[in-house]
């Protein structure tokens, strides 16, 4: 079993809202005193970027770039816009651009791991990054890992790179097994099939906890 499914609807609705946090603080400024100014930037700021924060956790966004693209372009609409309001269709392109290439890609994930050809890797060599990487969501490190796919609709086996976030206590070893789900349409394009956490048994009454009832 995978995942549930992604609320594209709830998806883009987020998206939209997030966009119009980032451009209308700026928008709004214009002509208008400095204090106002700061006031609008920074409330707007703190509001895109709680709307962001649920959408990276929607989309499982990890990677750097996007929260740097969050945060900084909020702040170059407030410095620019105010005083150049021709540059508003070009911002409006940018928030626009992000948001809709967050989109797409979120949902041919989502589609990819519920509609992709099941499959299994089995690893190769783990792909070390050059430059220190940093461990982000509660103990997860970003790897590149080679993989020879086996699928059961195909004879022969080939080999493909998964990109994917490990806990940095269960990183994969050559020979290692991972649940994949390949696109039909682009056999290297590959997603390892969350793994999901068990049930923890119900704790049975101890003879202490017996003796305190009786009690």
């Amino acid at each position: 079993m995978t995942e549930d499914r992604l609320d594209r609807r709830l998806l883009l609705r987020q998206l939209g809202i997030w966009a119009g946090l980032v451009l209308l603080p700026g928008i709004i400024t214009i002509n208008q005193p400095v204090v106002v100014a700061y006031v609008f930037w920074g409330v707007g700021f703190f509001a895109a970027l709680v709307v962001f924060i649920t959408i990276a956790r929607m989309t499982q966004t990890t990677e750097l770039w996007p929260w740097l693209v969050a945060s900084v372009l909020p702040w170059v609409i407030n410095l620019v816009v105010p005083g150049n309001p021709m540059y508003i269709p070009v911002f409006v392109v940018a928030a626009g651009g992000f948001a809709a290439w967050i989109y797409l890609r979120s949902s041919a994930t989502d589609r990819l791991l519920h509609d992709g050809v099941e499959g299994t890797g089995i690893v190769i060599e783990v792909v070390e990054p050059k430059a220190t990487s940093a461990v982000v969501n509660n103990g997860y490190v970003r790897r590149r890992v080679r993989l020879r796919v086996e699928r059961p609709d195909k004879a022969k086996t080939y080999e493909a790179v998964l990109r994917d976030l490990f806990k940095v206590e269960e990183l994969p070893s050559p020979g290692d097994k991972i649940a994949l789900r390949i696109d039909p349409e682009d056999a290297k394009r590959v997603a390892a099939v969350p793994v999901e956490k068990p049930d923890e048994p119900a704790k049975e009454p101890s003879d202490e906890d017996e003796t305190s009832s009786e009690a």
